[in-house]
């Protein structure tokens, strides 16, 4: 949380009434003067003095107090604190209300109570409006950074009428799981001027926490240690002071205990609270009325939470603005929100800069690290000058201070550079794979630097009970070709045999260029189909003249597609052509077999007439069906080997999800020849279905792989028959929007610049193993996207983001912040 700073100075005017000065970091100075009900104020404080209030009761009192000062007779206070208000709305920070309180008959008033009507609350409670008594003094703080553990003392005198040993226990609770960043030293039983003297002496403290009684002895407040003879001995705020003047590491006293906050009414400065931070203690947090031991339980164990556990850790008016809402939550029938009082006389409220490691520990990444940083800087700036005035500091002191603070903006710098490098590098790499890397990769390797190697080994949809496949294998193929019978007599008996089951479509990848005596009864069976209105859908591998290369009497009674899907010698891309677009003026558009297929399964007309870079339309009677193209490459001379295409036409493809080859070999989805011309499978096992026949001898195989390595052999068939079920699911696997793609090589870079930066990792090799675990989280992303989304993560690109942020950030660090 980012704050402004508002003081608003409180005197008394000559008529009674008060003289008002509210004064902001951004928004200048105003003056005001203000009416108080002196005696409506004393009747609220009498039963403030109960051990339960009513919170209307409360919120009256506070209306009250902002009358008199924010709600001031000319409105300059509120109007200026409303400006100032309003120009951190938009960035979430916030306004410290710092009270400027000198005159002690003004000060014993609980100004903690504040309350906005127009803001529904006490300003108290609210981050974005903590209230602090702030005394300003021309003094360093003192050196903020400190080693973990910080060193607290807690002082727990004797007192037979409170319940210290709870209190004890409960605090020690709080504070163990902090035990790697608060140590803590308990003084308890009887504790003697003597005995407290010398535990100070012994070891340097940076926090004092003390439990027991504190009151008023006449106008002096004072604390309540043991005597020598077991009576209780009180001690003043000049005997404190005195105590803790010589101990410069003490950034914080919280004194929890009766009226330790209340000031005089008499003489000025001599409230404990006051007293202490006016003699150097940056600050202190005092009780201003009774406080009882569940109300002092809560109260600590949220203030160390929020002070060395939280993204504002080390802010003392963020730690005890939490604390104060924890109070008014938990005992809403009490004044406990208004009981701690914090003075202070940091401007930046910050005490404590725990830092582990070298000079880039604690490395501000996120927004909230780096407010904490920058108000750290600015404490620490405050200081440098403090130490400017003559007197002041020794020359050790301010070589420690300016060394502070340059450690601080240097770990700024070095936050800002490193999120400027892994921006630059996703920019970069965005850059390269957009316009001038990515379209240049030779395609097998552009390929497969999408995720779907990551999956496909063991998460694909299942095969459609819509598919089936018929194939002719090598055992059966001998016993085809004797005389009288031949393959193409074959093909029309069970292409026959299929109408007459009720096929929707049958789509072979058999190869029907040539003229043989045998085509009568293929003809035969092809014309029969064609009245039964079963559309077959033949693959070509060639053109002739332009026009597919079929044998003219099948020309007229089949429909037809390419059939290539890839090169033979070494495929081991996921995506197959689905429209060839000819280079050439006036080439047709060559549809593959398996969308021809799917068009005349689905009674579809193909749209020739969209950009085959984006999507194909199939135009059905009742809706209209989209395919979306997943990558438009350009023929190269080894992709002409099909002979459908020539180098430089446009391959409109889509990725194809390869399923098992159990799962394309089993009975469920394919079937023998001879299984249908023998009647081994029921007929109506094609009844509506879209029917693939294949030949299986002297068939080439393709080289696939799948997974993270294992290469299997399979059929175009096979392939094919994915490439239709991928179609027939209705799914695209498409690489993910660039918009989408930037955006995870953004989050990849930032990761690798954290990981080179980041102070706690201490050696190389926690730092590569930061990197492994980021990739790896990132595969597992890139998995469950593939499998549930069917988007393509690139992850040759992403994993390159993280790579590269990490050495540039890496080399950065070394080369100008070591």
């Amino acid at each position: 949380m980012r704050y402004q700073n508002f003081d608003l100075w409180i005197e008394p005017d000559v008529d009674g009434g008060l003289r008002l000065r509210s004064c902001s970091d951004c928004h200048g100075e105003y003056p005001d003067t203000a009416a108080l009900d002196a005696d409506a104020v004393r009747r609220t404080e009498v039963r403030l003095a109960d051990t339960k209030v009513a919170p209307e009761t409360l919120v009256d009192f506070g209306k009250l107090l902002y009358a008199a000062t924010f709600a001031s007779r000319g409105g300059q206070v509120e109007w200026h604190f409303a400006q100032c208000l309003g120009a951190t709305s938009d960035t979430g920070d916030g306004v410290r209300v710092r009270l400027r309180v000198a005159v002690p008959a003004l000060a014993v008033i609980p100004w903690e109570f504040l309350y906005s009507e127009k803001l529904h609350g006490f300003l108290g409670v609210s981050v974005r409006t903590p209230i602090v008594r702030y005394v300003e003094l021309p003094r360093p703080i003192g050196l903020l950074e400190t080693t973990p553990p910080v060193r607290m003392l807690v002082v727990i005198p004797a007192a037979g009428d409170l319940a210290t040993e709870v209190e004890k226990v409960e605090l020690l609770k709080t504070l163990e799981p902090l035990k790697n960043v608060v140590t803590t030293t308990v003084l308890d039983g009887a504790v003697a001027r003597d005995r407290l003297a010398a535990a100070l002496a012994a070891e340097s403290f940076q926090l004092l926490h003390f439990i027991g009684h504190g009151d008023f002895d006449g106008e002096a407040a004072v604390l309540a240690l043991n005597g020598e003879d077991g009576e209780p001995d009180l001690v003043d705020a000049a005997w404190m002071t005195a105590l803790l003047r010589n101990h410069p590491s003490m950034k914080l006293v919280v004194l929890n205990s009766c009226r330790g906050g209340e000031v005089s009414p008499i003489k000025p400065f001599v409230g404990m609270a006051e007293s202490l931070v006016r003699e150097g203690v940056p600050a202190v947090i005092a009780m201003q009325y009774a406080i009882h031991d569940r109300e002092a339980i809560t109260f600590s164990r949220v203030l160390y939470r929020y002070l060395f556990a939280s993204e504002d850790k080390g802010r003392i008016e963020v730690a005890l603005t939490h604390a104060r809402n924890a109070l008014s939550a938990e005992f809403p029938q009490s004044k406990a929100l208004g009981l701690p009082v914090l003075f202070t006389h940091a401007r930046e409220g910050v005490l404590f800069n725990v830092v582990s490691g070298g000079t880039l520990a604690g490395l501000p990444i996120s927004r909230a690290a780096l407010t904490g940083a920058e108000a750290l800087r600015d404490e620490q700036a405050n200081d440098v000058e403090a130490y400017k005035s003559p007197g002041v500091g020794s020359p050790e002191e301010i070589t420690a201070a300016r060394g502070a603070l340059e450690r601080t903006k240097r770990r700024i710098r070095l936050r800002n550079v490193s999120i400027a490098a892994a921006c630059a590098s996703a920019l970069l790499l965005f850059f390269l794979s957009t316009w001038l890397g990515f379209p240049y990769l030779p395609p097998r390797l552009r390929v497969e630097s999408y995720a779907v190697w990551l999956t496909d080994a063991f998460d694909h949809d299942a095969l459609s009970d819509r598919l089936t496949t018929v194939i002719m294998d090598s055992s059966e193929y001998a016993g085809f070709i004797q005389p009288p019978q031949s393959l193409r007599t074959a093909h029309a008996q069970v292409i026959n045999r299929l109408v007459e089951a009720g096929a929707k479509t049958i789509a072979l990848n058999i190869r029907l260029a040539d003229a043989r005596p045998d085509d009568d009864s293929l003809a035969a069976a092809l014309q029969r189909a064609k009245d039964a209105q079963v559309p077959v859908v033949i693959g070509i591998d060639s053109l002739r003249g332009g026009a597919p290369a079929i044998a003219p009497r099948f020309a007229a009674l089949v429909r037809w597609g390419h059939a290539c899907v890839g090169d033979e010698q070494r495929h081991s891309a996921k995506m197959l052509p689905l429209v060839i677009a000819g280079a050439a003026p006036g080439s047709p558009r060559i549809h593959s077999l398996a969308l021809e297929s799917f068009a005349a399964f689905t009674s579809a007309g193909i749209n020739d007439a969209l950009d085959v870079r984006h999507e194909i339309r199939l135009l059905t009677p009742d809706s209209v069906i989209r395919v979306a193209i997943s990558e438009t490459v350009i023929a190269t001379a080894d992709d002409a080997r099909c002979r459908t295409m020539a180098a430089g036409d446009t391959l409109a493809e889509h990725f194809v999800e390869y399923s098992p080859l159990a799962e394309l070999r089993g009975k469920a989805h394919r079937v023998s020849y001879g299984d249908v011309l023998q009647g081994r499978v029921p007929l109506s096992t094609f009844r509506n279905r879209l029917v693939l026949l294949a030949l299986e001898q002297h068939a080439p195989t393709f080289e696939v792989r799948r997974g993270l390595g294992s290469i299997e052999q399979r059929y175009g068939h096979e392939l094919l028959t994915d490439e239709l079920n991928l179609l027939l699911s209705g799914k695209t696997l498409r690489p993910m929007a660039g918009w989408a793609q930037f955006g995870m090589m953004l989050l990849m870079a930032a990761a690798g610049a954290a990981g080179a930066a980041w102070s706690r990792l201490k050696s190389l090799r926690w730092r590569l193993l930061w990197c492994g675990v980021a990739a790896i989280a990132y595969l597992g992303v890139a998995a469950a996207l593939y499998s549930r989304q069917h988007l393509l993560l690139n992850t040759m690109y992403h994993l390159a983001s993280l790579v590269v942020s990490f050495l540039a950030v890496l080399l950065i660090r070394r080369r100008w912040f070591a």
